[in-house]
């Protein structure tokens, strides 16, 4: 069987290759679990690019069998996989074609990879809906049948911003059944991507703060499944996840109007956790999983506290934006756009039965961006 970390010599892709594929990804190892006898064990593989598939790059999170992967190590380096989906769902490396460490996205592996995908590489993102479209699946949501109302509920929640604007204009609607379609559905739009029908909601839109200052953000998971949806959101040795300084992307924004490629490109500022970060709090102590629930089409609050304080790190004067578990360096008074991440691998596949009982699905989730106003 072929082996992910088996050489690093390139092999030119070709189309025939290609079309065998059902998946041609750039990924990287996110974790590895203890082999059970019977399967071998698995390794993650976070999604980075896809050339060709239905993956997702930064939001699809996958397992494959660790014999594909005997020598993996979760060490962030970046590698080319050509993938075969199984008939129940779980996913493989391609006999015979192992896959290559390549040093970057612009690699001319990468580049060669996705020149023979060619025709069959990623879907684009489909076209929007229109208003009138919105318009029809919100009455269908509130006067259809119970089928019809699952079904264009389920359209308006993938439609995601774009149904937003009609969502708003239908909580004044004159139709009590409309308006309250729309109080049900509008506090699951307006985050980031859905991943496995969950994504994240961060408020407020725009926060002001200055040192001294001790503040609320809020996120939002919100379910927009039909049925209550459990997850791991930490572990007893150090808290929940999403409250840690690692779950935060803070980039300087670059003027008032920047564009999202203009953020986007702006580093991320680095975070500085405390030394005893992720050790149990006793010494001795087994660490325990933090499960929390999402209701369905609903959503479950995590409030997390942040403050701004003139401090030093590494010498250097600074004001610190402070979370829970560490703090970030901000390198002065300004506008700092402010995401919250959530990453998750879900069961393994050896682990199907716990599914439905205690796991989300898994993956990369990321929030909306908010503005935090340091002054």
């Amino acid at each position: 069987m072929s082996s992910l970390f088996a050489g690093e010599s390139a092999v030119t892709p070709d189309a025939d290759v290609a079309l065998r594929a059902d998946a041609i990804v750039v990924a990287r190892v996110g974790s590895v679990s203890a082999a059970p006898p019977e399967t071998g064990g698995a390794a993650s593989l976070w999604i980075e690019r896809v050339l060709k598939g239905k993956l997702r790059g930064g939001r699809d999170i996958i397992w494959v069998s660790r014999k594909d992967v005997s020598a993996a190590q979760p060490d962030g380096k970046l590698w080319l996989v050509f993938l075969t989906q199984n008939g129940d769902g779980s996913w493989r490396v391609q006999k015979g074609k192992e896959a290559q460490a390549v040093e970057n996205m612009q690699s001319p592996q990468i580049a060669s990879a996705a020149k023979a995908a060619g025709s069959y590489g990623a879907a684009g993102e489909g076209e929007a809906p229109s208003a009138g479209e919105l318009a029809l699946w919100i009455k269908k949501a509130a006067k259809g049948s119970q089928k019809a109302k699952r079904d264009a509920s389920a359209k308006l929640l993938a439609a995601g911003d774009a149904a937003r604007s009609e969502l708003l204009s239908a909580l004044s609607s004159d139709e009590e059944d409309v308006a309250a379609v729309a109080r049900t559905l509008l506090p699951l739009t307006g985050g980031g991507p859905a991943v496995n029908k969950l994504r994240l909601a961060l408020e407020p839109g725009v926060l002001e703060v200055q040192s001294g200052d001790i503040r609320n953000v809020v996120v939002h998971f919100a379910n927009l499944s039909d049925a209550d949806m459990r997850f791991v959101l930490g572990q007893s040795a150090w808290g929940e996840t999403i409250e840690a300084a690692t779950s935060y992307r803070v980039r300087a924004m670059v003027g008032k109007t920047a564009s999202d490629e203009a953020r986007d490109a702006a580093p991320v500022l680095p975070a500085t956790l405390p030394k005893d970060y992720g050790k149990p709090r006793t010494e001795g102590s087994a660490s325990l999983p933090l499960i929390r629930t999402a209701p369905n089409l609903g959503t479950l609050p995590v409030a997390v506290r942040i403050e701004i304080e003139k401090g030093t790190v590494d010498g250097k004067e600074n004001r610190l934006l402070k979370l829970p578990h560490g703090v970030i360096p901000l390198p002065g008074p300004g506008r700092y756009g402010v995401r919250v991440l959530f990453e998750c691998p879900g069961p393994r596949p050896d682990q199907q039965k716990l599914i439905d009982a205690n796991y989300w699905g898994g993956g990369r989730l990321i929030s909306n961006e908010i503005v935090l106003v340091v002054k």
